[in-house]
């Protein structure tokens, strides 16, 4: 399934690195309203969404309102897991998918892709 969005519509970022806050600078610039999901109550992501949702990257509930208030989810990190972005791609699209977080966690097969 494959998204568009368009200015008043909802990204969702996921997690806390320096790359998610370029995100949002871009995505505001686009005209997007912006959802985001941390770990950390005092995160900068925190600050610069419109709608900030704090939680574990194993708390279902919250993942799932995060993914519903949503119409595409995007992250940078490489801590979540793929079975909580195969969780999430229930209630939201997530283009990136997690074949290359699952490669990037297991580090057999990143030896063997590289």
């Amino acid at each position: 399934m494959t998204a568009v969005l368009k200015p008043g519509d909802t990204i969702g970022i996921l997690g806390d690195e320096f790359s998610s806050t370029q995100l949002i600078n871009c995505s505001r610039d686009a005209g997007l309203r912006i959802v985001t999901y941390s770990t950390k109550s005092n995160s900068q992501i925190r600050r610069q969404a419109d709608v900030a949702l704090v939680g574990g990257w194993d708390d279902r509930d919250q993942l799932r309102r995060f993914g519903e208030a949503c119409q595409v989810v995007t992250y940078v990190s490489d801590e979540l897991s793929a079975a909580m972005v195969d969780y999430l791609r229930q209630f939201t699209i997530v283009p990136q998918g997690n074949d290359l977080l699952s490669i990037v966690q297991d580090r057999g097969l990143q030896h063997a892709f590289f």
